[in-house]
Order: structure tokens, then sequence, then C-alpha cells
């Protein structure tokens, strides 16, 4: 029995009645929260509204990492290493090469498990295992290989998860154009954006459950 999936679907429908403020502020423009069962109480209810301002019907898209046919009917391809249903591209994303390259890539939060606490055994769940440079050779391998010249790479990650990912964010910006941050300020899951410097040791799973930071990154082709 999933306890967390029946636990949802009784306490949603109450959150969704009786949440008041439904609106979020990032880079100047208004989001709708996601308010939906599976992220009324994560980082989700950010992050969906905003990547899903990426997607445009007459581009060509890659997401990585299964994520958004939760929230919405993901149309554009989806390259995932441990496919969990059909259509998807069973493959470890740094030996991804489309033949036809993308517009536009999304992902929301997945690069925080690549190279961390990957399945290499072959078995159905993962050991511990870390390779601390898998990340920058997916970011590369995306860059180089799978996106067009003028595309667009979006991607959200949860701080305080994957502790190297999170040094090399601050460190270098893994190349990404641009970085963004947003923090949880409420138990309501209510999120505000803030500054880079605001960020002191973030730590997931405190104070408030899931993520209580995110980075947004975004690279222009």
């Amino acid at each position: 029995m999933n306890f967390k999936g029946t636990l949802n679907d009784l306490v949603f429908p109450i959150i969704k009645l009786f949440k008041k403020e439904n609106y979020f502020i990032f880079r100047n423009k208004v989001y709708k929260y996601c308010l939906h069962k599976d992220s009324w109480n994560s980082e989700r209810i950010v992050e969906i509204p905003i990547v899903m301002k990426y997607i445009d019907s007459n581009k060509r898209i890659l997401e990585l990492g299964d994520v958004l046919y939760q929230f919405t009917e993901a149309t554009w391809d989806i390259v995932d290493k441990y496919p969990t249903r059909s259509g998807i591209i069973g493959v470890d994303i740094i030996d991804y090469k489309p033949k036809e390259k993308y517009d536009i890539i999304i992902s929301v939060s997945t690069l925080e498990h690549i190279g961390f606490n990957e399945d290499v055994s072959g078995g159905e769940k993962p050991e511990d295992f870390v390779d601390n440079n898998k990340t920058e050779d997916a970011i590369n391998n995306l860059k180089n290989n799978c996106l067009n010249q003028d595309g667009t790479i979006i991607i959200t990650v949860p701080l305080g998860y994957n502790i190297e990912m999170d040094k090399k964010l601050f460190e270098t910006n893994l190349e990404f154009t641009k970085l963004h941050f947003m923090k949880r300020i409420s138990k309501n899951n209510e999120w505000k954006e803030i500054n880079k410097n605001e960020i002191i040791n973030p730590e997931y799973g405190y104070p408030f459950p899931c993520a209580n930071y995110i980075c947004i990154g975004i690279f222009n082709g």
C-alpha cells in the first residue's frame, strides 16, 4: 500500500480548497502555484509552472527525467535512464546522441541524481555510488550533442540534496548562462525569489519537507 499516495489523495482536496495565496513572483513575472496532489507540499509547486513556461508546441523539446507527465500531457521526447513506462528513451544522458537536435531542453529535479546513488549493479535499487564529474559530463553532452545552436536549456534542482553538485553550482555555475534561486518561506509552501548570497548551508528537508531552496539554471546557446 502506498501510504504517501493515499495520504495525498485524502489531504489534497482540503489543501486546494483553503490555500489562499495561489501566486508567486519569479523574474518579475507572476506564476500560479502548481496545486496538485503530487506537488502541494514539495518544491514541485514552483518548479512545474516555471519550467512549463518554456514549453512551445512549435519547438522540438527534450525532457531529461520523466517528471512532467504527472502534471500535463508530455508529447515531447523524454530521456530517463530508469524508465517506468513505455515510450521513454531509456539511456544514460551522457551517452544520448540524437539524430536531430532540440530547440529546448528541460529538466525538473533530475540533474542532482546523475552520478549520485545511481544503480551500477544492474539491479532494481540504486547502490551507494558517486561520480562527482558526471553532472558536468551530462551538461556538456546536452550542450554539445543535443541542443541546437540557438537553443535553451532550463533545469531546476533542489539544493541540499547533492552537496557536491551544490558546490559546483556555487563555484562555477556549472557553466549555465544564468542561475536563479528560490526559497520556501512557510509551512504553507509559499516561495520567494532570493539572491545567491542569501543562501547559507541549505538543508534538504529542513525546516520544511523536501527542498527548502531550489536553483533554476538557464543556458542560452
